[in-house]
């Protein structure tokens, strides 16, 4: 354990106190990595669980109900009488809920953006993104449709084929494809859709301006506005999840560590003390760290007690805007900030978790973007090895054409494993009994067919 008072002094600034810290944490041990490698999947799965915006709060219940709190505008809280949902995300004026047969149900108003969303096209959908101007949809065949705001091209994602994972920034929609290559549309005023040249990418997520992807080898790419050093990235490296602030890049290290660049006028980039951190919240002014012992630490703009979380205890998943929700682990919620129309009255909430079934939400891209999908191979009996996500679970075979014939495999080995086998901290799947760890104690980086292995 770090002595509390050494702590104290390296978060006071003492660079004495801080490089101290800093040696004592390099020392952390393999079965520590392991553990914050696992609680970081573990907390994955509440990611669709609770939105949280401008005015509005949401959250959905284990048995497919959603509850809401905050401002009656637009009938955003006429989320009552939704049933059988099991993901949901919102914008300033909307909510969304996905259904388990993969349609899409909506309040709010539809008609704020320029051009009204037409729920008709949601159907299929296996992962939202949702940002103030468009909606966005990934289909279980791996194509993609958007609806809302035109304007900048930004629901153009017709001929998007193998797509995995989605985000969506304020006016550009980025995807994801299976094969570690990205596609964008949409506003690249700033560039922020010059992504044709990237590949290995595992995830991607996208700010208002400039969009991030993270590589399979832990290093990090970003185009797109760079005011205030947003996509000075070169420098990351060991990075296994990285959230987009509205003008922010935030990077969580394997070890528990976090790294941010970017706009720091509020302080939001100052999270080079935080330890342990398996979960991170961005948005515009602040940055929210989830800690593995289920505390929550927090920098940058306080104006409404948005910082104020050293009491949150049994936290499970963390959510931002300009207040701080924390899920804890009985399915109760807690919430400090800006309470000005209600959104923080979820004293009463009781059962928020993932639906029975449950699938991966990309919310608003001002807040955060987070990984939005896990990475996980499948091998076909043709001998095809090819990459699937829990977004994009298609069983038809690229190679041969033949359906249902794709199996999960190890990233280790290559063998069979089921699907519900423990993963690696790259979020590959492994055994159970963590053969390949033992054995081969690397990370597995797999993309275009074929299996290389990383130092670890």
């Amino acid at each position: 354990m770090i002595d509390e008072t050494l702590l104290s002094r390296a978060e006071a600034g003492d660079t004495d106190a801080m490089y101290k810290v800093a040696r004592q944490y390099d020392e952390i041990s393999e079965e520590h990595l392991a553990e914050l490698a696992k609680a970081r999947k573990n907390n994955a799965k509440y990611n669709e669980c609770i939105s949280v915006g401008t005015k509005h709060t949401i959250g959905l219940k284990s048995d497919g109900t959603v509850v809401a709190a905050g401002d009656y505008d637009y009938d955003l809280l006429n989320v009552n009488e939704w049933r059988d949902i099991i993901a949901i995300t919102q914008n300033e004026k909307m909510n969304f809920g996905l259904r388990s047969d993969g349609t899409v149900v909506v309040t709010g108003d539809i008609t704020a953006y320029v051009t009204e969303v037409n729920t008709g096209i949601l159907q299929n959908i296996v992962a939202l993104s949702a940002n103030l101007s468009h909606i966005v949809g990934l289909k279980s065949d791996g194509t993609v449709v958007a609806t809302g705001d035109q304007i900048l091209g930004q629901c153009d994602t017709s001929e998007w084929q193998d797509i995995i994972a989605i985000a969506s920034g304020f006016s550009h929609t980025v995807g994801l494809k299976s094969d570690g290559t990205v596609v964008a549309v949409g506003d690249n005023d700033d560039g922020q859709c010059d992504v044709e040249n990237w590949g290995d990418i595992i995830a991607i997520s996208a700010g208002s301006f400039h969009t991030v992807g993270l590589k399979s080898n832990g290093t990090v790419v970003a185009v797109g506005d760079n005011e205030d050093s947003r996509c000075d990235v070169e420098h990351l490296r060991d990075i296994v999840a990285i959230f987009c602030g509205g003008v922010t890049t935030v990077g969580l290290k394997s070890d528990g560590t976090v790294v941010a660049v970017g706009d720091n006028m509020y302080g939001q980039c100052n999270v080079s003390t935080w330890r342990d951190i398996i979960a991170i919240s961005a948005t515009y002014w602040n940055t929210v760290g989830l800690k593995y012992d289920g505390t929550v630490v927090a920098v940058g703009d306080n104006r409404y007690g948005q910082c104020d979380v050293e009491h949150l205890r049994d936290i499970v998943a963390i959510f931002s805007w300009a207040n701080t929700v924390g899920l804890k682990s009985d399915g109760t919620v807690v919430a400090v900030g800006d309470n000005e129309d209600g959104q923080c009255d979820v004293e009463h909430w009781r059962g928020i978790g993932p639906a029975h079934t449950s699938t991966a939400v990309s919310s608003t891209a001002n807040k955060s973007s987070a990984v939005s999908s896990t990475a996980f191979l499948v091998k076909c009996s043709c001998g095809k090895i090819d990459m699937r996500s829990d977004t994009f679970m298609s069983n038809t075979c690229k190679n041969c054409g033949n359906t249902g014939t794709l199996q999960p495999v190890c990233a280790g080995c290559g063998e069979s494993v089921s699907r519900q086998d423990s993963t690696n901290c790259e979020g590959m799947l492994v055994h159970n009994n963590k053969t390949c760890w033992d054995n081969c104690h690397k990370r597995i980086d797999v993309y275009n067919g074929r299996k290389a292995e990383m130092k670890g």
